[in-house]
């Protein structure tokens, strides 16, 4: 179906040299198709205020079609108060930005899920961060390798000041479903950095977590994981994991150094075999 957004589009464009906010806004969500009122406050240059009077035009309809943009909410581990608003490119938002700037590459997210989103938000906050401190990154990279046509999907791939690239995996609580999707996403790690394509990347790979201080849980499936590679390879990984948890990460963000990350070592599963039974020294009973 076509759609008419001629009127919407006049609403949009840059009057004389300056785009209205609503322009300003919605071009935030060329970067991965979502975007909290603080992330676009931040990329945008304008005022929360003015930021979230923005992102709530969008949001409805305007122009005679459908809104621009959809409306869910998240709330990542630690973050304390009311979750965060979480505005997501809609088919007319999508539209708007191909018209108004030719952008053909963009992400129309379906998100459904909660994790979804808050995977999404992550990404979102640590791409924040990076253009904070004014380095170049790209979130859902895809960095190709091989002649077969293999590949890798970086969460957030950030170019760091000594010109190296940086990989930042954005993480959720794992459980037992989600072993076989690690164990996936380090085998192509693996062959990645087997590759030529990895020559100019840090071989410390940073994995943000949004799980809360109790879990213990999705450490240690990861750990298994990463010892199941590693017996399998036979000798040391070409790569090494590092963890944060993203509210640790997002007080102070550390480019250039590993501080506030801590390395993930491969270690294999507790045994729930009981430990046999120890026979006593001696057959004699005191009665």
């Amino acid at each position: 179906m076509t759609l008419d957004l001629s009127r919407l589009i006049a609403q949009l464009r840059p009057v004389e040299t300056s785009p209205s906010n609503q322009l300003k806004v919605l071009r935030c969500l060329a970067v991965r198709g979502v975007i909290t009122i603080e992330q676009a406050a931040t990329l945008s240059g304008l005022s929360y205020d003015a930021t979230y009077q923005a992102l709530n035009k969008l949001s409805r309809s305007q122009g005679g079609v459908s809104p621009a943009l959809n409306v869910a909410s998240a709330a990542l581990e630690g973050e304390r108060g009311k979750p965060r608003k979480v505005f997501f490119l809609g088919e007319v938002g999508g539209a708007l930005l191909h018209e108004i700037d030719g952008e053909v590459d963009l992400c129309i997210p379906k998100l459904e899920e909660h994790t979804e989103i808050a995977a999404a938000v992550m990404a979102m906050d640590v791409y924040v961060a990076a253009y904070q401190a004014k380095l170049e990154a790209k979130v859902e990279k895809v960095v190709p390798f091989g002649p077969d046509g293999s590949f890798i999907r970086v969460d957030v791939l950030v170019t760091l000041p000594n010109g190296k690239s940086a990989l930042f995996e954005c993480e959720q609580t794992a459980a037992a479903w989600s072993k076989a999707r690690i164990q996936d996403k380090l085998r192509r790690l693996l062959r990645f950095y087997q590759s030529d394509a990895s020559r100019q990347v840090e071989r410390a790979i940073r994995v943000i977590f949004n799980i809360h201080l109790q879990d213990t849980q999705t450490q240690a499936i990861w750990q298994e994981q990463l010892a199941l590679l590693k017996e399998e390879y036979g000798k040391p990984l070409p790569f090494d994991l590092y963890w944060s948890r993203i509210g640790d990460f997002l007080k102070k963000p550390e480019w250039s150094e590993l501080t506030g990350f801590q390395l993930l070592e491969a270690a294999s599963p507790p045994t729930d075999k009981a430990p046999a039974a120890v026979a006593p020294a001696s057959s004699q009973t005191v009665e």
